[in-house]
């Protein structure tokens, strides 16, 4: 694991020494960038100022083609993976999201290439809505607001109360402690799973693998998920260890759809076994029509839009975070989040 990551950062380093000998200082003055994000003249400015002399082009993701690509030696943004074919020049891609799912897979990119990705910007947007779903779902307010939009009146009955609970949170990176800082105030009891997690006095007790949820989910009045979508994770919430939790419990999800094994979710909610679940990522996405998971009452949904650009502070997050790997780059320091390809996601740089 350290490894790979160490392999990736010698990859970058490697690059600029074989350059050293033509520029007079570490600016990399032949580095021809690509930005993808809807950025603002401020952010172009930072990221602009973070390596002078680059030739810096902007245009949105959507609009990418192939020959917009061909002479890049830096994207950063999330292009569709199969424009990387025509990427000949490329040295580096910087991508805006946290996961790297799309961009792990065996052959989509060139293993020379460095691998970065976002995380850390997502920390806010998606805890607050994280939160935002508990305290929801534990009011029973998507359910008073389907009685309005029926023009209903009616008592749905006992409620779930906010203070005290033992919250599970799976994924115990940027989202999941700052979900936790959230919880803290309502006298939480915080369990936290990260392999590579670093405590800080967050979490009461703190494991490493996903081994320990048969024994933690039994004890856990809310159980958050925000893991990567990775072999390791599909299906880590299967039906046997719904069935561990407590009837009275929430799960909410905002990592990768795959970590819910979708069908035995839907029959714990319906079937009364689980109080509720929030889910801002579902396994398929985009949900079809037809399926169950529409009609299940006590589940609420939204369409994975908790990390998007809906919060401001999340877009200059992200410009933070690449104006820091862009300086790092020019000046062959260790990078930010870099991409652990046989993990699937960033290993946190204290554990490197």
């Amino acid at each position: 694991m350290i490894n790979t990551v160490k392999r990736h950062t010698r990859v970058s380093a490697d690059i600029h020494s074989m350059s050293a000998g033509k520029e007079s200082t570490m600016t990399r003055r032949s580095e021809n960038v690509l930005v993808t994000l809807p950025v603002l003249t401020a952010h172009r400015a930072r990221l602009e100022a973070a390596m002078p002399g680059a030739a810096f082009t902007y245009k949105l993701a959507n609009t990418v083609r192939a020959g917009d690509v061909r002479d890049r030696t830096i994207i950063m943004g999330n292009i569709t993976p199969a424009l990387l074919r025509n990427a000949n020049a490329l040295r580096w891609l910087q991508l805006e999201s946290a996961g790297a799912d799309a961009y792990t897979i065996p052959g989509a990119m060139p293993p020379e290439v460095m691998l970065t990705c976002s995380t850390g910007a997502y920390g806010h947007a998606v805890a607050e809505h994280a939160f935002a779903m508990y305290a929801a779902l534990s009011k029973k307010l998507p359910l008073y607001r389907d009685a309005q939009s029926r023009r209903t009146w009616a008592d749905r009955g006992d409620v779930r109360g906010l203070f005290g609970n033992t919250v599970l949170i799976a994924g115990f990176g940027n989202i999941g402690q700052t979900f936790a800082r959230l919880m803290r105030p309502l006298d939480s009891y915080i369990l936290g799973i990260g392999r590579c997690a670093r405590n800080d006095g967050l979490a009461d007790e703190l494991y490493e693998t996903l081994d320990a949820l048969d024994a933690l989910l039994p004890r856990a009045d809310i159980a958050l998920f925000c893991l990567p979508g990775t072999e390791a994770t599909r299906h880590a919430m299967n039906g046997p260890r719904l069935a561990r939790m407590k009837p009275t419990a929430i799960l909410l999800n905002v990592g990768r759809g795959i970590v819910i094994d979708t069908e035995a979710l839907c029959d714990a909610v319906e079937s009364g076994r689980l109080f509720a679940a929030g889910l801002d990522v579902v396994d398929p996405e985009p949900l079809p029509s037809g399926h169950r998971l529409w009609g299940i009452e006590n589940i609420q949904m939204t369409p994975h839009i908790s990390g998007g650009y809906h919060l401001a502070d999340t877009l200059n997050r992200i410009v933070d975070i690449w104006a820091e790997n862009l300086s790092s780059y020019r000046d062959a320091r260790p990078m930010r989040s870099v991409i652990d390809r046989s993990l699937g996601y960033a290993v946190p740089e204290s554990t490197r």
